[in-house]
């Protein structure tokens, strides 16, 4: 968009459009970062399939990645 300059779009749209795409998008990078956090192996295009495939998963997880994931996070939010 920033080549063909159509940004003004951007400005038709309404406060709740553009407020509800950022809410989904940042709710599915969360969601999608998990497997990572929990370090198990979970696949999925859509949020239902991520999430069935964290749940089928979730007795797999590694416990030394969880502690330095939620450690990382911690950290983030603490130096935030």
């Amino acid at each position: 968009m920033g080549v063909l300059r159509l940004g003004f779009l951007a400005n038709l749209l309404s406060h709740p459009v553009i407020s509800g795409f950022i809410t989904a998008s940042g709710i599915l990078i969360a969601i999608s970062q998990l497997k990572s956090v929990l370090g198990i192996k979970a696949s999925g295009e859509t949020l239902p399939e991520l999430l069935q495939q964290l749940v089928a998963n979730l007795g797999d997880t590694n416990m030394a990645t969880l502690v330095i994931g939620i450690t990382s996070t911690a950290f983030l939010f603490w130096v935030r």
